[in-house]
């Protein structure tokens, strides 16, 4: 009668545990696919912005009209270094 009794509260337990994770896994389901739908909508706002900004950069790059006569200035060259024996010597030293 006590081994009859224990399988029946083995059973019961395992059916108990397997309601309860399929529990979890339902509700866990539904809870990702909430946050996956939030985390979607917000990379959808955020690429619409983005879209939205870059035709208005577009727009305004097209209504801007280059001089009609563009003066390129060359880039000054850099001032010549101080030789090394101008002002001392290569170890630091004043040559007098």
């Amino acid at each position: 009668m006590q081994l009859s009794q224990l399988n029946d509260e083995k059973s019961l337990l395992a059916e108990v545990a397997a309601a309860a994770f399929d529990e979890f896994d339902v509700t866990m389901s539904a809870q990702l696919r909430v946050e996956l739908l939030k985390l979607a909508e917000s990379q959808l706002e955020y690429h619409q912005s983005m879209a939205s900004q870059m035709q208005h950069v577009c727009a305004e790059l097209r209504t801007v009209q280059p001089p009609s006569e563009a003066v390129i200035v060359p880039p000054t060259p850099a001032a010549p270094a101080t030789p090394v024996g101008a002002s001392g010597s290569a170890d630091g030293e004043v040559v007098e």
